[in-house]
């Protein structure tokens, strides 16, 4: 598969799928120590050692230091304009970036790898990117002068990650580029960031694993490190019991054999610890052997728990689970085999030497827990070359069934060696999957360094944020904000996974709304018997199949300068394309946020208030050029409300949400031959009811006086269009003896078909007027 999903048979011109971007580019010039465009400087002041280059309608920046070789150092960039609102997404931790927004260039926080700026009167946006410079060497990241600042200006940082790589020259660290629209700048230039960096490719020109179009379930938060060959089972079992058939499943840590391994005792203790704690008791324990450990010596509950037995047989569990109809099974592994890396045993196998990692002084100073988390203090033992151990591990999952694989860890190799050795394992990762996985079966994550990100030539899946925290309240909220505008950024180089979550929890509706306007996978972590089918039903068809978007869901354009975590007046609006039309999710997220100087997530407001906003044809990019002024149906989920936007460019539905609420906007556009307006709105019973309709044509045949549409439905339910006069018959042509009922609203022009569960997931639903 593509990046985007091929055209389906039955289409209709001008509405299918999403909109090819046209970056219409500002140039941008290095004049005289400053970065210019024709709305006035971009960054001013630069230091006397930069040079600068065009590229691409951008300026591509070299930097010298005065002091002879280093390591790493620090430049003051410059100023910015002011003032400019700006979206800043940088790191907050050794592997996760969270967004931060200012107008202020000293406000911009440590470890900035992304920085956006709104360009004065409207003008445009222009995006700020450091780069991997020195052939990947070198990787830079940006950050303030800090708040209060006399000199408020920004600051580059370049760092080796490797006491011994110095220089004195970096050449192309850093790209800034300015244009029209807001997305066909990111993703252009981000393109060519991943290019000049590390050889990333956009997320369009690689393939999408398969099994992000089906539903999943992931063993983690279902039994941490207690996970079993009957736990998995019974957790499939239970979900098909309720007729919700995964169609991948993950087993997460808790199969490889480690040392030292906890007793049953100690995991008993473990039981009654919260997810954060028990997930870190692993962090510093070191790999044994490639195989499974010894829970899975069979498909029975095993009589000890242990994670430090040898003996375990992956492949008859593989073979069982995919007896019971999953059709995809993921693997869990760190980058560097497990947290700690290699045991001593294991170790001499691949040449391994235990590394002491010297973080970085920034690091530091944006999380001082970074000098005391287990890779900091009892090292990581790895081999500078990771082929072999790569291969190794993957034969062995493949040989077992496995499909593919979930890769964690990734952003602790550049504490080791910084962004060369980081380069050297992704570029390993990547092949291996490619040789052993085949059709890109790869799960990035813990990632978000772009020591990481620029690397990924091939794989086209990774998280977009930190875990989802089923017992950490303020998170709920956050983790949503986090996954939006993360990708932002992420989603020109790869399809955004915002993680599993929970069906059964106070906050489910609105994370299984995100999920399905994200255009990644949906999955969930529930532990056995613990669902709402009603909610998965809405998500899941019954061949475990979802109604994927088809581009990844990013906040609105109105959206993308609003801290809609803290301001206390502006909901998150994420936008995404299905075949025909498009979606709007709207999200009440205030009142808790990741807070940068308590390090953690934090409510600050235990009772933030109802907030309206508009959603209209304008949220979308493109589909105001699709429409070309014509009608457009939206349908809000919330109230399943049907509103005809007749002046499409202007109009808009408002929607009203409390502190956690969410709702969808499915927005179709109006097309009209031999007098009658058909516009087909989706299922109203799936969350994403647009995502349902395929493709749609009038009939070529048809007299003007008596049009016919075909539509292509995949699912069954009530399908919802809006048509400007009641039809005269509905037909499946595929199945003569199946009658369509149907109910026509001569008011409000809705018209609910009643669409059969069929044999085939997929039916063509003729309309005669």
């Amino acid at each position: 598969m593509s990046g985007t999903r091929p055209r389906p048979k039955h289409w209709t011109a001008g509405t299918s799928g999403p909109v090819p971007y046209v970056h219409q580019p500002l140039p941008l010039a290095f004049v005289n120590g400053s970065v210019v465009g024709e709305a006035g400087p971009i960054l001013q002041g630069l230091p006397s050692t930069a040079r600068g280059s065009e590229l691409e309608g951008g300026v591509l920046l070299s930097l010298a230091s005065p002091d002879g070789p280093v390591s790493s150092t620090s430049f003051r960039l410059g100023k910015l304009p002011a003032p400019s609102r700006f979206l800043a997404l940088g790191l907050t931790s050794v592997w996760w970036m969270t967004p931060a927004w200012g107008s202020c260039a000293s406000w911009v926080p440590l470890e900035t790898q992304f920085l956006l700026l709104e360009l004065p009167e409207g003008a445009g946006c222009a995006v700020l990117l450091p780069l991997l410079s020195n052939h990947g060497t070198f990787r830079a990241s940006l950050a303030g002068s800090g708040p209060g600042s006399e000199d408020p200006a920004l600051h580059l940082h370049v760092d080796s990650g490797d006491a011994g790589v110095m220089t004195q020259t970096w050449t192309d660290v850093f790209y800034i580029a300015a244009g029209k629209e807001v997305y066909p700048l990111v993703d252009a230039a981000v393109a060519t960031a991943g290019r000049l960096s590390g050889g990333a490719r956009p997320r369009t020109s690689k393939a999408v694993p398969d099994f992000v179009d089906t539903f999943g379930w992931c063993t983690w938060d279902a039994f941490y490190y207690d996970v079993t060959p009957a736990g998995i089972l019974d957790g499939v079992q239970a979900l098909q019991v309720g007729g919700i058939n995964p169609g991948f499943v993950i087993i997460d840590d808790g199969i490889q054999e480690h040392h030292p391994g906890l007793d049953p005792s100690e995991l008993s203790v473990a039981e009654f610890l919260d997810a954060p704690e028990h997930r870190a008791t692993n962090h510093g324990q070191r790999l044994l052997t490639v195989k499974a450990n010894s829970k899975f010596r069979g498909l029975g509950k095993p009589r000890s728990l242990a994670l430090n037995e040898a003996g375990g047989k992956l492949g008859p569990v593989v073979d069982k689970i995919k007896d019971m109809g999953v059709r995809h099974v993921i693997a869990w592994h760190a980058l560097c085999g497990f947290w700690g890396g290699l045991s001593d045993e294991l170790g001499e196998q691949y040449e391994a030497e235990l590394i002491m990692p010297d973080p970085p002084a920034n690091l530091l100073a944006l999380n001082p827990e970074t000098a005391w988390i287990p890779p900091s203090v009892a090292g990581v033992r790895i081999p500078r070359d990771p082929t072999a151990l790569h291969t190794d591990m993957h034969a062995y999952l493949a040989g077992c069934g496995v499909d593919g694989v979930k890769v964690d860890v990734q952003s602790t190799l550049g504490l080791l060696g910084g962004a060369t050795l980081a380069g050297a394992y992704n570029d390993s990762l990547e092949a291996s999957v490619a040789r052993h996985f085949p059709g890109n079966q790869l799960i990035n994550c813990m990632c978000h360094s772009t020591v990481n990100l620029y690397r990924f030539s091939q794989s086209n899946l990774a998280r977009a944020s930190d875990d989802f925290w089923p017992l950490i309240p303020a998170s709920h909220t956050a983790h949503i904000a986090n996954c939006a505008y993360n990708s932002a950024f992420m989603g020109a180089l790869v399809v955004p996974d915002f993680d599993m979550f929970h069906s059964r929890h106070p906050a489910a509706l609105m994370h299984a709304t995100a999920r399905v306007v994200s255009g990644g996978p949906v999955y969930v972590s529930d532990r056995p018997g613990a669902h709402d089918f009603d909610l998965l039903r809405r998500i899941v068809l019954r061949d475990g199949s979802t109604l994927r978007t088809l581009s990844p869901g990013r906040p609105t354009p109105d959206s993308l300068f609003a801290d809609v975590c803290r301001d206390g007046k502006s909901l998150l609006k994420v936008q995404s394309w299905n075949a025909t039309g498009a979606v709007v999710a709207a999200f009440n997220l205030q009142g808790a946020a990741y807070d940068r100087s308590r390090r953690a997530f934090h409510v600050h407001d235990a009772s933030p208030p109802r907030l309206t906003a508009g959603v209209g044809v304008h949220d979308v990019p493109g589909l105001a050029a699709r429409c070309s002024g014509l009608p457009v149906i939206a349908y809000c989920d919330a109230d399943e409300e049907l509103t005809v936007l007749r002046d499409s460019d202007a109009e808009e539905v408002r929607v009203s949400l409390t502190a956690g609420g969410s709702c969808l906007v499915t927005l179709a556009p109006v097309l009209a031959a031999g007098g009658v307006s058909l516009a087909p709105v989706g299922l109203v019973n799936m969350l994403n009811v647009g995502g349902a309709v395929l493709g749609w044509t009038w009939g070529a045949a048809a007299p003007a006086a008596a049009p016919s549409a075909e539509i292509r439905v995949r699912g069954s339910g009530t399908l919802l269009c809006w048509a400007s006069r009641e039809p005269a018959r509905l037909s499946l042509p595929a199945s003569a003896s199946q009658n369509l009922t149907w109910q026509f609203d001569d008011q409000h022009g809705a018209l609910r078909i009643t669409i059969p569960d069929m044999p085939d997931i997929e039916q063509d639903i003729c309309i005669a007027f």
